[in-house]
């Protein structure tokens, strides 16, 4: 996977979505991503997990680590070094991997999820603007009748 083609977060904090989605991908609970388990089948998970955090708006790799259990900076670093040794190519190669199936995976859900998010905030908006313009015409009409009970 390339780098230039992760997840378009940089509008908003996504963590929750990809804490969701890193869980969902490799069936654990949200709030180990979270714990001190130091076990492989949590490990990886949460730096993936951290991977992705880091290009989430206004991402510094302390806030990344005070969002996954306080951790260090310094881990959340080597949980991003970790995670780009698996996905980047070396002299041009293909790389099947788990770690890459697991980012492919896990970035096509972010994806989706912040879609749905977007579009959750264009409907909000524009029930905002049909409900001012309801609110305008209701007080125009008022005013209209008030004008002509004179």
């Amino acid at each position: 996977m390339e780098i230039n083609k992760l997840p378009n977060m940089l509008l908003f904090d996504a963590t929750p979505i990809i804490k969701k989605s890193v869980a969902k991908y490799y069936k654990i609970p949200v709030g180990d991503l979270d714990s001190k388990i130091r076990i492989s089948t949590i490990v990886k998970p949460r730096q993936v997990a951290q991977f992705f955090a880091t290009f989430c708006k206004d991402a510094t790799l302390e806030k990344v680590g005070i969002l996954f259990g306080d951790k260090n900076h310094t881990t959340v670093l080597y949980s991003r070094n970790e995670i780009l040794k698996y996905i980047t190519p070396l002299n041009d190669k293909i790389i099947d991997n788990e770690i890459n199936r697991a980012v492919n995976w896990i970035n096509f859900f972010i994806n989706k999820e912040i879609e749905i998010e977007r579009i959750r905030a264009i409907k909000k908006k524009n029930r905002e603007k049909r409900i001012r313009f309801h609110i305008r015409t209701i007080v125009k009409h008022y005013h209209h009748i008030k004008d002509i009970s004179k």
